[in-house]
C-alpha cells in the first residue's frame, strides 16, 4: 500500500448504480462529489485513508461529473451511472492470465476482475 495520494492513478467508474474509485495509492483527506447534468451537486462523500471507495447511488440513469478533492489535487470525470437493464458486452478471456486493468485508449478500460468477470469502462 503506497501512502501518497497520486491523482493520476487514480480510476472512476460506475457498475450498475454503484460508482467505484479505485487508486494505486492511499487517499488522502479527500472528498468525491457527484453532478449531475444540470451542475447540481447531489452527492458529497469523505474519502480518507483507503485505495478503494465504493458507494450505491440512487439516480435517474445518465452522464454523471464525479469530482475528487484532495489538499493538493483535485480530478473529475464522466461517468455513466445507472442500470443498463441487461446490456453488456461479454469477452472470452481465453489466454488472459493477469488479472488487473489496462488502458486501451485514454476512453476506454478493461477491467479484469477475475477469470469469469471482465469489464470495458468507457469515459466520455
Amino acid at each position: 500500500m503506497k501512502n501518497s495520494t497520486d491523482l493520476h492513478s487514480v480510476l472512476i467508474y460506475a457498475i450498475d448504480e454503484k460508482l467505484h474509485i479505485h487508486s494505486d495509492h492511499v487517499i488522502q483527506n479527500g472528498t468525491i462529489q457527484v453532478y449531475d447534468g444540470a451542475g447540481n451537486k447531489i452527492l458529497q462523500k469523505p474519502v480518507d485513508g483507503t485505495e478503494y471507495f465504493s458507494v450505491n447511488m440512487n439516480v435517474i440513469r445518465g452522464i454523471y461529473l464525479v469530482r475528487l478533492n484532495t489538499e493538493t489535487q483535485s480530478i473529475e470525470k464522466k461517468t455513466f451511472i445507472g442500470k443498463k437493464d441487461g446490456e453488456g458486452l461479454m469477452i472470452p478471456i481465453g489466454t488472459i492470465q493477469l488479472i488487473g486493468t489496462m488502458v486501451l485508449c485514454p476512453t476506454i478500460q478493461l477491467m479484469l476482475l477475475s477469470r469469469q468477470d471482465v469489464r470495458i469502462i468507457l469515459t466520455f
